[in-house]
């Protein structure tokens, strides 16, 4: 059996978050609602949503200029939440981010072969120019792969 690594994070309490979330230069306005959603949501869960937000490279953890806590909460909010996207800041391969994107449209397909999945995802992504798709998994051009037509 391998060895195991030693769990080396510390419980930071949802104020904590908020100047951590600050000190990378994320923009909160309002420190209290920020709170109530770290709280409410978990910091993790809302972490997936934040991730498409940092500029490069990544791992250093600090949000592109502008970046606001109002921003995740509208992609928060505007992403089904039926779908679980926690899985976007576990995989740091882009193409098996990507993979997972195409079977949950093939799903979507086989559910609902007339779905508008793929014109509600162009519309988002425009909504939101800041957001890195590369880093979601995105390759150039995807929309015209067969899998999103």
């Amino acid at each position: 059996m391998g060895t195991r690594k030693a769990f080396d994070k510390t419980y930071n309490t949802p104020i904590e978050l908020v100047n951590l979330l600050r000190s990378r230069g994320l923009i909160i306005r309002n420190a209290k609602d920020a709170v109530w959603h770290i709280q409410n949501i978990g910091y993790y869960r809302l972490s997936a949503y934040m991730y498409p937000l940092l500029r490069k490279p990544k791992t250093e953890h600090h949000y592109k200029e502008n970046t606001s806590f109002d921003q995740v909460m509208m992609l928060y909010q505007s992403i089904p939440h039926h779908i679980d996207f926690s899985w976007i800041t576990l995989a740091t391969d882009p193409l098996r981010i990507y993979f997972n994107l195409c079977i949950i449209k093939y799903f979507v397909n086989v559910i609902s072969p007339s779905n508008d999945m793929t014109t509600k995802l162009k519309m988002l992504l425009s909504a939101f120019p800041e957001v890195d798709s590369a880093a979601m998994g995105f390759p150039r051009d995807w929309e015209k792969e067969p899998v999103w037509k």
